[in-house]
């Protein structure tokens, strides 16, 4: 094989692994997630436990908060509230499933809202929670 066709099957086959990695990603961010239209009252959100039933992850949106917000079941059982803006550029990112991803500069995070790849540094933001009444109530 001469230079010239090496290096053309060479880019040919990490173009298409890109492709299916970015496909896998897309793919895995159509699972389907649980989404909560939350309201805000005295600067916090209520979700009823109801709503968490058999979850992992819930996405609370609401109209009037800064991003969507993430509401993480820990391995022990509790849930974590993670603001959904990445730390790098407050830009918003969006949950695939497994991490949460920022897609302007490619940050990603950990469900624990820590980086796993850069160039956000800082962990997501961990908003206070409260178990009260059979709800989960978010403070912003």
């Amino acid at each position: 094989m001469d230079r010239r066709n090496f290096i053309k099957s060479s880019c040919t086959f990490c173009v298409a692994a890109t492709g299916l990695t970015a496909l896998a990603t897309m793919l895995q961010s159509c699972a389907t997630i649980h989404v909560f239209n939350g309201t805000i009252d005295n600067n916090s959100i209520t979700v009823p436990l109801s709503e968490l039933v058999e979850k992992e992850t819930v996405i609370i949106k609401s109209k009037n908060t800064e991003s969507d917000i993430a509401l993480v079941k820990s391995k022990s059982g509790e849930w974590k509230a993670l603001l959904m803006l990445c730390t790098h550029a407050s830009n918003p990112i969006v949950f695939n499933g497994s991490a949460f991803m920022c897609n302007v500069h490619f940050s990603e995070f950990n469900m624990d809202g820590v980086p796993k790849n850069g160039p956000a540094q800082k962990p997501l933001k961990i908003l206070t929670t409260e178990l009260k009444n059979e709800s989960i109530v978010i403070k912003l």
